[in-house]
C-alpha cells in the first residue's frame, strides 16, 4: 500500500490518530477551526477522520496540542471521551450539563466494568428532576445539594456493575478506577488544577464500600495528567465545599 505521509509522520511521534474519539475530532474542529459545532455533530467518526487528513492547519494545532498535553493521546482518556458522548449526534439522553465516563481497571490493565453518569429515573420510566431538555444542577451552586439531581454518577454505575459481576468489597484493593469530565455543549475536556474530588456523593459511597481512591485528570505544574485522589483526603474537603467554605 502506498505511504501516507500524515501518518508516518504522527507515528514516528507514538501518535495514532485512529484513536481519537467522535467528540474529540469535533471539539478539535470547532477550537482550532472556527468551525459551527451543530454541523461538525452531525459528521460520523470517518467523515472527521478524512477531514483531518485535508487539514494541515488542524493537524499542526493538533501535533502541537498533543507536545504540550500528552493526555490528549492517551488511551483511557480518549476512550472515556468517546463514551461519555454515546448519544450523538443530539446529546439529549444523557447529561444535559456535563459527561462523566469511569472504568475499571484490573491488575493486567483489563476493563472490568464502565460507565457514562446517567439518569437513575431510567429505572423507573418518568421525569424527576431533570428532562431531556434541562439539567437541574445548572440552577444548583457546583458542590452542593448533592441529593438534588438526577444522574447516578458514572464511578457508582461501575461500583454496581462490578457486584452485579460477582467482585466483592476486598477486590477493590486490586482495581483502579479512572474517571473524565467533559462539557456537552463543545465537548471540552473538563480538567482543573484543584487536585481535589469533589463530589460529595462520590465520596460517601467510597467511604462506604472501601474505595480507597480514584484516578481524574488534573493539572500539575500545567501539565495534564492521571492524578490519584485518596478518598481518605478528599471525604473531608467535600465537606468545605458543601458548606460554601470553598468553592467549585
Amino acid at each position: 500500500m502506498p505511504s501516507d505521509p500524515m501518518l508516518d509522520k504522527w507515528h514516528a511521534l507514538d501518535i495514532f490518530p485512529a484513536i481519537f474519539p467522535r467528540p474529540a475530532l469535533i471539539h478539535f474542529f470547532s477550537v482550532f477551526a472556527g468551525e459551527d459545532l451543530s454541523a461538525l455533530r452531525q459528521l460520523n467518526l470517518q467523515e472527521l477522520s478524512t477531514k483531518l487528513k485535508a487539514r494541515d492547519d488542524v493537524q499542526n494545532r493538533l501535533l502541537q496540542l498533543i507536545a504540550e498535553q500528552p493526555i490528549y493521546k492517551d488511551v483511557n482518556f480518549l476512550y472515556a471521551w468517546g463514551k461519555a458522548f454515546w448519544d450523538l449526534p443530539g446529546c439529549t439522553t444523557g447529561c444535559l450539563k456535563m459527561r462523566f465516563y469511569a472504568v475499571v481497571l484490573d491488575a493486567h490493565g483489563q476493563i472490568v466494568a464502565e460507565s457514562a453518569n446517567r439518569r437513575m429515573t431510567e429505572c423507573f420510566g418518568g421525569d424527576r428532576f431533570c428532562t431531556k431538555n434541562g439539567c437541574i444542577r445548572n440552577t444548583q451552586a457546583s458542590r452542593t445539594d448533592a441529593a438534588i439531581g438526577d444522574c447516578g454518577h458514572a464511578p457508582l454505575w461501575c461500583l454496581s456493575k462490578l457486584w452485579g459481576h460477582g467482585y466483592q468489597k476486598g477486590d477493590l484493593e486490586t482495581l483502579k478506577i479512572f474517571e473524565a469530565g467533559f462539557y456537552v455543549p463543545d465537548f471540552k475536556p473538563w480538567i482543573s488544577d484543584d487536585i481535589n474530588y469533589t463530589c460529595v456523593q462520590c465520596q460517601n459511597e467510597f467511604a462506604i464500600f472501601g474505595v480507597k481512591s480514584i484516578f481524574g485528570v488534573k493539572y500539575v505544574n500545567g501539565v495534564a495528567q492521571w492524578v490519584e485522589l485518596p478518598t481518605s483526603d478528599n471525604f473531608y474537603r467535600t465537606a468545605q465545599y458543601a458548606q460554601g467554605k470553598k468553592k467549585a
